[in-house]
């Protein structure tokens, strides 16, 4: 857990026979991260080929990602819950697959274009509709030669025994019909009546075609005669309505297009994407005439479970050779750096996202996630110390985290386990410090941070001022940066860098360096500020340290250019001036520099946490005071408790952020930046858990590795 997982690295090699059993056995073990067998030596390079494939990959890709968008039409994703029989396995037919994609798609595209035509239909009639409603109301009809935003009105007569013709026309326009045989007015025949057309205007000269065509009669300036309005908007509303059934039994056909094939979709799309992953694997081989060879990484653990199964399923015929990442940088012909794989219990995902999101640690150094959760937690609960506020944010994190298991994102659950854990510590600190919403209910187990703040001397605590409360945050600062450079010591002795674990900053000179000047200002401070460390003693502990480091720079350089002096030596020697004693002297005094003002500012930095803490505690006093102000006799009211409320959830949302990202910001440049070494590569194997299978419900073990 404090350093990433031990890796092995194997080449092996088998007859061509047993190149898909082994294909589908490593498949299915899914714990090989492989490595182009070319890349281990340059000779390889010349007597080996690449598995052909019979399909393309992107070929494959591209008809998934057409599944998975018509599998998105029904809601459904195929990479949930995907758990496939590898037994069973046959290679899938894309040319059958891709006439099935296009038949499909055909059926669709027909129904989405009635549908384009409805919804366009359906955003004309409802501009109609709008503007209808301005004659709602009106008692005389409207001159048909005002002008009007978007629509044009007709109102005129015509044999009325072509009405549905009419209709007809009109429908393809958008346009609207409304008929009238008013009392009293004098019909051109017995068959004529007084009606009305509406429609948009960028189709009026088609409408006046239209009219034409059926002996339309203008009627203008009509005064006081019922056409029926209200019929005109009902008219509008029914067609309306009419045509979103209509939409609305579209969409259920579109829908089940899918739905009718949606078995046999999934199953091609999970058959595809082990054909995928099978070409993948394959494209990782070597091949000769009478062989087939490939070669990766695995976790240690699972060596003799994969050497077991892969010599089961060839019959023994294969040859497998293990090296350790030590070998393989001594011995192969090129530097194959092992993939990382950090492995800490489920608590601790949260923290090892955070390590992740600054860099991957290089294999064979530390994996900090267990201190980073402590160092985060510690800083989180120092600027945020509240059991009430804690007890919320908790509750956030917990209906995150089961919302994620609900919908099958589990994407998330990274973030939503780090409010949780969040909480917990502001819960803790809260307690230590006897804040519940900003009330002191219980006493506090360590001292009464709001009393501090508020200018209350309390007997017999241990805190009792602002500047001890600064204190604390110094002493905790130096506490991580000490720890860092312990780390740092531990992963230079890892990589067998002694020069560096010996004279570097981060190294024993620099960790000297920095004890020194914290018990320097120790000495100082205990002393009243008047009195330094006596020279036979401050001289020999900074004096020493400084000598030992300014031979750093002419070590490097002596051991960089030894095997070029070796080669050249005049050279070498015309390259050496006086020139570089002047060098030498200015790397140690930037050195020494860096020592001095570098630790002090990281360890000034951490007062932030004294500060956010001192905000947090008189932001709560602040909306205290001021729901004392609304007070009626000594008695809150519902102003005051509002007022309380309203203060809780701005600081839980504001300072909760600040605490969160500043807590983050003091690990990744104060505590990583002493002993991080970044630029891993991440264990990344060709695996079914990458299709939907949880690595928890595949195969985490070794003896759990289908070897039976």
């Amino acid at each position: 857990m404090i350093t990433p997982v031990k890796m092995a690295y194997m080449f092996a090699v088998t007859f061509p026979k047993y190149s898909e059993a082994v294909t589908l056995k490593l498949l299915d073990l899914g714990v090989l991260e492989f490595i182009d067998t070319k890349e281990i030596s340059e000779k390889w390079e010349q007597h080996l080929n690449v598995v052909g494939s019979p399909v393309p990959p992107e070929r494959i890709s591209e008809i998934k990602k057409g599944i998975a968008s018509l599998l998105e039409i029904i809601d459904l994703n195929p990479q949930e819950n995907f758990l496939p029989d590898l037994k069973n396995f046959t290679h899938i037919r894309v040319e059958e697959t891709e006439r099935l994609l296009e038949k499909i798609s055909a059926s669709l595209e027909e129904v989405d274009l009635k549908r384009d035509a409805i919804k366009k239909e359906l955003v004309k009639l409802r501009k109609m509709h709008d503007e209808a409603e301005y004659f709602k109301n009106i008692s005389v009809i409207p001159e048909t030669n005002k002008p009007y935003s978007f629509i044009v009105m007709k109102i005129g007569k015509f044999n009325l025994s072509k009405k549905r013709e009419l209709e007809a026309e009109l429908e393809k326009i958008t346009g609207v019909l409304i008929s009238s045989s008013p009392p009293g007015e004098k019909a051109l025949g017995s068959d004529y009546g007084i009606s009305m057309v509406i429609a948009l205007k960028k189709y009026q000269d088609e409408l006046n075609r239209i009219l034409e065509r059926y002996d339309w009669k203008p009627v203008t300036a009509v005064k006081n005669i019922n056409l029926n309005r209200p019929n005109l908007l009902f008219d509008l509303a029914e067609k309306i309505e009419k045509r979103k059934k209509e939409l609305d039994k579209l969409d259920s056909r579109y829908r089940a297009v899918v739905e009718e094939r949606r078995d046999n979709l999934v199953d091609i799309w999970q058959r595809l994407s082990i054909d995928e992953l099978y070409l993948r694997i394959q494209s990782n081989f070597g091949t000769t005439k009478r062989t087939v060879e490939f070669s990766g990484w695995l976790p240690e653990e699972y060596r003799k479970a994969v050497e077991s199964a892969l010599k089961k399923v060839t019959g023994g015929n294969i040859y497998i050779e293990w090296y350790s990442p030590e070998r393989v940088k001594r011995e192969l012909g090129r530097q194959l750096e092992a993939p990382v794989e950090m492995k800490n219990p489920a608590l601790f995902k949260p923290f090892q996202m955070l390590v992740k999101s600054y860099d991957i640690p290089k294999y064979g150094t530390i994996d900090p996630t267990p201190l980073v959760a402590l160092s985060y937690l510690s800083m989180f609960g120092l600027m945020f110390a509240d059991v009430g506020q804690g007890f919320v944010i908790l509750l956030a994190g917990v209906w995150g985290l089961l919302l994620g298991k609900k919908s099958a994102k589990k994407d998330r659950s990274s973030l939503f386990g780090l409010l949780a854990w969040c909480g917990v510590a502001a819960i803790v600190t809260g307690v230590l410090f006897g804040s519940y919403f900003g009330f002191q209910l219980f006493p506090p187990l360590w001292f009464n941070y709001h009393g501090v703040i508020a200018g209350e001397t309390t007997l017999g605590s241990p805190v009792r001022s602002v500047y001890d409360i600064l204190t604390i945050t110094i002493y905790f600062g130096i506490t991580i940066i000490a720890i860092g450079l312990l780390l740092n010591w531990v992963n230079l002795i890892l990589r067998r860098e002694w020069l560096e674990l010996i004279l570097s900053k981060g190294g024993l000179v620099g960790g000297w360096l920095y004890g020194t000047g914290v018990y320097v200002a120790y000495y100082l401070v205990n002393h009243g500020y008047r009195e330094l460390l006596p020279a036979s003693i401050l001289l020999p502990m900074v004096g020493l340290p400084l000598i030992l480091l300014f031979f750093k720079s002419p070590i490097e350089y002596f051991r960089k250019s030894r095997e070029e002096r070796k080669e050249n030596r005049a050279e070498a020697r015309k390259h050496f001036s006086p020139f570089l004693l002047v060098n030498f002297f200015m790397d140690w005094m930037v050195e020494m520099l860096e020592i001095f003002t570098g630790y002090l500012a990281n360890t000034l930095s951490f007062m932030r946490v004294a500060g956010l803490g001192i905000a947090h505690v008189s932001l709560l006093i602040a909306f205290f005071s001021i729901a004392k102000m609304t007070a009626s006799n000594g008695h809150f009211t519902v102003s005051s408790y509002l007022i309380l409320i309203t203060g809780n959830i701005l600081i839980i949302l504001l300072e909760g952020l600040s605490a969160g990202v500043q807590a983050l910001r003091l690990n990744y440049y104060e505590f990583f930046s002493k002993y991080f070494i970044g630029n891993g590569k991440a264990y990344e194997p060709i695996s079914l858990r990458s299709l939907g299978r949880d690595r928890n419900q595949g195969n985490p073990k070794g003896e759990k590795l289908g070897v039976t």
